[in-house]
């Protein structure tokens, strides 16, 4: 009998301690996802520090606006797609307008490799 006491205190003992490592991180900040983003295209497309700068301050500024469209409660799914859609357009142009021509050049060149990738993936799901 004790034996079966002990065997179950290990568990409860083991199960609280699994509980508590498995807890997640609290999600990032918005500052704080611009930020990794723009140090992606940083080393991606060796960006200088103020193109980096200004490159996170779009960013920032497409995901709060993303962030007040999905807050609106009176737009439907389809309004708020198309809006997000147009956003992530006009940030786009925005962040191209900061590139160099080299920049650019390979900016469009991952993008159209990205668009295959995925045209390959999407045929070979329907296989």
């Amino acid at each position: 009998m004790k034996r079966i006491f002990i065997l179950f205190a290990f568990l409860l003992t083991t199960g609280f301690a699994f509980a508590q490592q498995t807890q997640t991180a609290p999600a990032p900040t918005n500052e704080e996802r611009a930020h990794t983003s723009a140090l992606s295209f940083q080393k991606i497309l060796t960006l200088t520090p103020e193109q980096t700068t200004q490159i996170e301050g779009i960013i920032l500024s497409r995901i709060n606006a993303i962030e007040v469209i999905n807050a609106d409660a009176n737009k439907t799914p389809e309004q708020k797609q198309t809006e997000i859609a147009q956003i992530r357009k006009d940030k786009e142009q925005e962040i191209l307008a900061v590139l160099t021509p080299e920049q650019l050049a390979k900016y469009n060149q991952l993008k159209e490799d990205r668009k295959k990738r995925k045209e390959t993936i999407k045929e070979q799901e329907q296989n």
